[in-house]
């Protein structure tokens, strides 16, 4: 086909066009695809007519031939385009001259790759040239040989020519040769073109699967995309709810904030669900949440001296009370009477008699007057509604007994062995009546300029838990007092006189770490919740610490827990501070130290106190809610799993739900 002679066909002109290298390019395309028919096999020095006639021929009958002359361009590797020709054509034809036979190279290349190749080699065989030739070297005998052995049972086409004996002939094919190599190839055309057929078939299908594979992929590869910006949307949408939900109801925002979190599959929404986390932690320390069924501010809240039941009133003159086991609904209301300063010493719990006690005042005729009721009954009557259960509950206490001179009952409060009651109010006023009987209350004097006595209204009063003799009040003016009520009028220890009004006084607990002199803390309009060491005999008293202050004032009430080693006092921005205090009786112990705060109401404080076993803390805001907090720290974590997993233990151990939401 080439061999040494094929720069020959070469052109010395100008370099090919770049539109010429296009076409080569396709051309070389199209020959890989469809392939050839025929590729011609020869020696250039034998002549080129008689190969360009056999192409010639039988590109006219159809076939599609290769010839170097007319499809090798420029620069092509022939060594390795040869070898590619070879295995992309059907037939590999051999013009069998005696250059070809003893001179060529090439043509020794391209038998042997025909046959590795299951190609099918015919042989032109010019003048008895396959059998008659000789070689003049021993090169020329040793291609010759090899062509003979490869050869020796192939086809073979003659043709004879007049050309003298030692002249290579270099004409046109014979119509004979033309029409063999036709046969020849007749099946073999219709074959090859159907493998080819297939082939390109199979690789249209292939390459529509790669496709359809490659659309599929895209596709589910989108959807994902879309799955993840729905579930990234979720996400974020669940810790904005966890968010404005955190105050108001902190069991449904930390598991909103958990769900953000868990779902979210994009940075941005793990970012906003890291901040629900984070919010919902710091509310972490709340047990439940208690909605006033009005929606009206609240303005107290107490756990009874049991720790059964919780009391909150509201400035609707309207009370309810909780079951602390289930906090789920209150079990019942009482309308019209409330309180503006209620404490456990609200509630008479001594076996079956479980009382609460709470006011009305008479706008139109200025008078006051309790009611006592009985929280066993309203139980029972938890199937009916609320209104007739509390009426059911009711028991009034005669008029003419409780009701004050003129002026509204601020507090009424029982003895710790439920045997005295003492009411308080103004204008300066406070009795105290035995239960039994309600006969000839013991009154306490007031506005004496000779005497120690208030000379405003009375806001808060409480009975010592280890002495019942001993009252603790704090007034309007300024004044705390604690009085003998077997000596109503010389036994009065006054507490040193504040500039501002006093709201709320009570004893430190029985059993207390104060055992040798009652300690009395106040809580006052100035900000701050003052610890007095109280002498009743010599009717003298020591300030021990009015370090206890908050920043924003006024402090509405403050309260021991159970030992009296804890204090709690509110504050107007919504914040509860809990310290920790040494001994009052001893001059030399520290003064007190903040142990934490509890932070979440959306309003101000109006009142707080510790449950029996001091575990927990009850706050009452003007938010309209109540909160049950656990009296400790929240733990110091700061990774978000973390603070997910502490999360998840709250929620476990936390009271059911009764979240200002619902």
């Amino acid at each position: 086909m080439v061999g040494a002679g094929f720069s020959e066909c070469e052109s010395g002109g100008q370099p090919p066009s770049f539109h010429s290298r296009i076409d080569g390019w396709t051309q070389r395309l199209s020959d890989w695809l469809f392939g050839y028919d025929y590729l011609i096999s020869y020696k250039h020095d034998d002549g080129l007519l008689y190969p360009a006639g056999l192409h010639r021929r039988l590109s006219q009958l159809g076939f599609r031939v290769f010839f170097d002359v007319n499809d090798y361009a420029a620069g092509d590797d022939l060594s390795q385009g040869t070898r590619r020709r070879v295995r992309m054509s059907s037939c590999l034809v051999v013009v069998g001259r005696r250059g070809a036979l003893t001179c060529s190279d090439w043509v020794l290349k391209e038998v042997r790759a025909c046959i590795e190749s299951e190609r099918t080699p015919i042989v032109l065989d010019i003048d008895e040239a396959f059998l008659k030739a000789r070689g003049k070297s021993e090169d020329e005998e040793r291609r010759l040989l090899a062509l003979r052995d490869l050869l020796r049972d192939r086809i073979r086409l003659e043709q004879r020519t007049l050309a003298e004996r030692d002249v290579v002939f270099d004409g046109d094919p014979s119509e004979e040769v033309i029409q063999g190599l036709q046969r020849s190839f007749k099946g073999r055309r219709q074959e090859s073109r159907r493998k080819r057929f297939f082939f390109c078939t199979a690789v249209i299908f292939a390459a529509l699967a790669c496709l359809a594979v490659g659309f599929a992929y895209y596709a589910r590869k989108e959807q994902k995309l879309a799955e993840e910006r729905e579930r990234a949307t979720q996400a974020q949408r669940l810790a904005a709810e966890a968010l404005s939900r955190a105050l108001l109801a902190p069991r449904s925002s930390a598991e909103e904030a958990i769900a953000a979190w868990d779902s979210a599959p994009t940075k941005g929404a793990k970012e906003e669900a890291e901040r629900a986390i984070n919010r919902a932690f710091e509310q972490s320390n709340v047990e439940v949440v208690l909605r006033d069924p009005d929606g009206a501010p609240l303005t107290g809240a107490a756990f009874s001296s049991n720790g059964e039941f919780v009391l909150t009133t509201n400035n609707w003159c309207k009370a309810w009370v909780w079951k602390a086991a289930n906090f789920s609904r209150p079990i019942g209301s009482i309308a019209n009477y409330s309180l503006l300063h209620i404490s456990s010493d609200s509630f008479s719990i001594h076996g079956d008699r479980k009382q609460v006690a709470l006011s009305r005042y008479d706008k139109d005729r200025h008078t006051a007057s309790a009611k006592f009721v009985n929280i066993l009954q309203m139980e029972q009557s938890l199937q009916t509604p609320a209104e007739a259960c509390s009426e059911a509950a009711a028991v009034n206490v005669p008029p003419d007994l409780l009701a004050s001179d003129r002026g509204e009952l601020m507090t009424v409060s029982f003895s710790r062995s439920g045997k005295y009651l003492v009411t308080a109010g103004g204008p300066y006023r406070a009795k105290v009546w035995d239960v039994n009987n309600f006969k000839d209350p013991k009154k306490f004097p007031y506005s004496e300029p000779s005497k120690k006595h208030h000379a405003d209204s009375i806001n808060s009063a409480r009975f010592s838990p280890t002495n019942e003799d001993l009252v603790a009040t704090a007034s309007q003016d300024g004044h705390a007092k604690v009085w003998n009520i077997s000596d109503l009028d010389h036994g009065v220890t006054d507490l040193r006189k504040k500039t501002t009004a006093l709201f709320s006084a009570e004893f430190s607990p029985a059993n207390g770490i104060a055992k040798e002199k009652p300690v009395v803390l106040t809580a006052g309009q100035d900000g701050t919740a003052t610890l007095w060491d109280v002498d009743t005999k010599k009717q003298e008293a020591r300030l021990v610490s009015e370090k206890m202050r908050v920043p924003f004032g006024p402090v509405s009430q403050a309260a021991f827990n159970h030992d009296g080693s804890k204090v709690v006092a509110t504050s107007i921005d919504g914040t509860a501070w809990v310290w920790d205090i040494g001994d009052p009786n001893n001059p030399a112990a520290k003064e007190p130290t903040l142990s934490f705060t509890l932070t979440g109401h959306g309003g101000a404080l109006t009142g707080a106190g510790f449950s029996p076993d001091g575990s927990r803390v009850v706050t009452a805001s003007m938010d309209g809610t109540a909160r049950i907090w656990y009296a400790e720290k929240v733990p110091a974590v700061q990774s978000t799993e973390a603070k997910k997993k502490h999360l998840i233990e709250w929620l476990k151990r936390s009271a059911p739900r009764w979240d200002a939401t619902h």
